[in-house]
């Protein structure tokens, strides 16, 4: 795999497994290619509110793959054992490996914030 950045051999075994890796504040810093500033993570995970995750994917563009990364929103469904089945709400382009309306599973330390919406009159 061609990669413009260095991931931990985990990380990148994931990606190259899943297609996609959930950046984790729980990881070594040094398991990343850069560094990412988290700060002011939620303290409370509440079912039916929406959140960000950083996501990482293998792209395939037919003469090379890259991993390119990005910002998705969740809506987080119920409690599981690991962590918090979530649904994907962000529309994501076509042959990425997660899609608007699929369910994942995230833990704790891969939630980044929590939306807040604003309704302006």
């Amino acid at each position: 795999m061609t990669s413009k950045v260095n991931f931990s051999q985990e990380i990148e075994n994931e990606i190259m497994t899943k297609g996609y890796h959930i950046y984790s504040y729980a990881l070594p810093v040094e398991d990343y290619p850069n560094s990412f500033i988290v700060e002011n993570t939620p303290k409370e995970i509440k079912i039916g509110k929406r959140y960000t995750l950083r996501l990482f994917v293998k792209i395939e563009n037919g003469f090379a793959k890259t991993i390119d990364s990005g910002l998705i929103d969740v809506k987080i469904l119920k409690k599981v054992t690991k962590g918090f089945l979530a649904e994907v709400l962000t529309l994501l382009p076509e042959g990425f490996p997660l899609k608007k309306g699929q369910k994942i599973e995230v833990k704790r330390e891969e939630i980044l914030y929590e939306q807040v919406i604003q309704i302006l009159n």
